[in-house]
């Protein structure tokens, strides 16, 4: 191969992440109206891996579709339910109405974690997820 110049494409290593979770999606109550005319009434979120200095970092995401603020976030370099509790956690603000809160993912595996799911039904917000395949 190295006589005659021919070069083996590598291809990346995809990461799959086998679920233990059965079917905890909950319906896509947002239904792509991205649109509110009210604060906190619609929050979506997500998580990002970035690359820096050859280490993975994620960042979790909190935003409210009433005027695009970001609600919180939160930054690790491990992609765990600690991530995404505690930007839950920093965005809520005390002072603020968030009795009809909706809040809206992908059926990310984090999003169907029991502590998460608790956390959610504790603090009485709604929970709403994309379809399969969907991230919007």
């Amino acid at each position: 191969m190295k006589e005659l110049h021919i070069v083996c494409k590598v291809r990346k290593k995809r990461y799959r992440y086998i679920s233990q979770i059965s079917n905890k999606i909950t319906p896509n109550l947002l239904k792509r109206d991205f649109k509110k005319d009210e604060t906190n009434i619609a929050w979506v979120t997500d998580v990002s891996e970035f690359r820096f200095n050859r280490k993975r970092l994620y960042l979790s995401v909190i935003q409210d579709l009433y005027n695009g603020e970001v609600k919180g976030y939160q930054i690790s370099r491990s992609q765990n339910q600690d991530l995404i509790l505690k930007t839950l956690k920093k965005s809520i603000n005390p002072n603020e109405d968030l009795s009809k809160l909706l809040i809206h993912s992908d059926q990310g595996i984090l999003y169907q974690s029991p502590k998460y799911r608790n956390y959610l039904k504790k603090s009485s917000f709604t929970q709403s997820m994309s379809a399969k395949g969907n991230a919007y």
